[in-house]
């Protein structure tokens, strides 16, 4: 058309006013709401088949790792009344700073100078102990020089019995040599007589044989006296080497118990020193306690017991420390029927209360604001809530955790199982079956066997 009339470009007619337009545009409404549901149902189905990650949900706090780095209460470790505080709650203190100055509140320890006192008493001992030593070594020596005087008288009288024994075996063997000529001289008087009664010899050789024979029995008599004099003088020596035995034996029994005297007391010297030793050094740990000094490190958190002259019983709780530095960890809790998919070094997703996150529990590799954790050890009991208690340090392949985070702060986990289609999830969530079970052991064979082959396609490149 030349567009050559006054008429306006739009359309004359009203499609408002006619039945037949309402139905045209209908129809084609339709078949758009029908290509918007089969692609729908078309990427729906799709998605069924995508890859999901299961995984074990958990909540939990921010704890240390090692017993060492916990917060630990600090008790008083004597009784006593509170002199001064050194510390402020949320102050940071180093290891050895002195927390709190306590005065002593027990009457047996109020004297200024129990320390000094109680050296003196130990010196004293010290000295009792040296002097009853010397007194041992006197014993000993005196010991030494009895034995070395009976050891000459013995021997002075053991040569006496000698003697009189050699004594009397010379004076037997002069008695028996003597009565032999006893016995020889009244033969030759029995032969005398008889020459006399034939006539042979005088009566003048007779009397001579009679007073020879009389001359050999006093002899006899004589040398029997000086044998049984002999043997006396034996007898005699040998009573006096007893007594000498007895008597020397009654003065060791003595010096030697004398000497036990004295090392009874000596012991009994080195029990008292040692209890003494004992009770200083018990003193001077009580006094030294009357400052409480910070163990290590850390910030006060809490006071227990304020003011000055507050009376504080032993090992009563003061305040509480928290550790400066400490091995985060994240002590979670999972349910009775999700520990048997719970295995150490497996890989937890984490996101920390009041950090910015947006997870896909499914889809880890798309979340966004969460750390990565491995699990270090797990409780083999449950607690009271019937969960049990897991704990998670950082994983060191990835980003580490924020370093704002304080103890007690809470954490959403998320641990890692196995990767399954979204249709198989869905399956086992309507079924309410556990999650599969992640081997890493199986999946470690698995990957090593993928770079196995991959390093061995390379070097066939290589080749060709």
């Amino acid at each position: 058309m030349l567009n050559i009339s006054d008429n306006d470009k739009e359309v004359l007619v009203n499609p408002d006013e006619y039945l037949a337009f309402h139905k045209i545009y209908k129809a084609e409404a339709g078949m758009k709401m029908i290509r918007y549901f089969m692609i729908v149902v078309l990427v729906g189905f799709f998605l069924l088949f995508m890859p999901w990650t299961q995984t074990v949900d958990g909540y939990g706090k921010i704890t240390a790792l090692y017993p060492n780095q916990k917060p630990q209460n600090i008790n008083a470790i004597v009784g006593g009344r509170i002199i001064k505080w050194y510390v402020r709650e949320g102050q940071k203190v180093k290891k050895g700073d002195t927390l709190v100055h306590l005065a002593e509140i027990k009457d047996a320890y109020w004297d200024p100078a129990l320390l000094e006192r109680t050296r003196q008493q130990l010196q004293a001992k010290e000295a009792a102990l040296i002097a009853y030593q010397n007194k041992i070594k006197f014993y000993d020596d005196q010991l030494n020089m009895i034995s070395q005087g009976l050891r000459l008288k013995l021997e002075q009288a053991e040569n006496k019995v000698k003697q009189g024994l050699m004594k009397v075996s010379i004076d037997s063997a002069d008695l028996k040599a003597i009565e032999l000529d006893a016995q020889i001289a009244l033969e030759r008087l029995n032969r005398q007589e008889q020459l006399y009664k034939q006539g042979i010899v005088s009566l003048n050789d007779l009397e001579t044989r009679r007073l020879k024979y009389r001359e050999t029995q006093s002899k006899v008599i004589a040398q029997s006296n000086k044998l049984l004099q002999s043997r006396n003088e034996l007898e005699n020596a040998k009573i006096e080497l007893d007594a000498l035995r007895a008597q020397y034996n009654k003065d060791l029994f003595k010096a030697e118990s004398e000497k036990q005297s004295a090392v009874s007391d000596k012991m009994q010297a080195e029990a008292e020193i040692a209890k003494l030793k004992n009770q200083l050094t018990n003193y001077e740990l009580r006094q030294a306690n009357y400052y409480i000094l910070a163990p290590q490190d850390g910030f006060i958190s809490e006071l227990y017991k304020t003011g000055i002259g507050e009376i504080i019983k032993e090992g009563e709780t003061l305040l509480t420390i928290l550790p400066s530095n400490y091995q985060p960890a994240i002590e979670m809790f999972v349910n009775a029927y999700d520990i048997p998919l719970i295995v150490e070094n497996a890989s937890v997703r984490i996101m920390f209360d009041g950090w910015p996150a947006f997870v896909f529990s499914g889809w880890p590799n798309a979340s966004f604001g969460t750390f990565g954790g491995k699990i270090f050890t797990y409780d083999q009991i449950v607690n009271k809530e019937g969960k049990f208690r897991v704990l998670v340090v950082p994983d060191s392949s990835e980003q580490p955790w924020p370093r704002i985070l304080k103890v007690g702060s809470g954490a959403l986990t998320w641990t890692m199982l196995n990767d399954v289609p979204i249709w198989w999830e869905l399956w086992r969530i309507f079924n309410g079956f556990p999650p599969d079970f992640y081997d890493q052991s199986e999946q470690s064979l698995k990957d090593s066997k993928k770079k196995s082959k991959n390093k061995d396609k390379e070097n066939n490149k290589e080749k060709k």
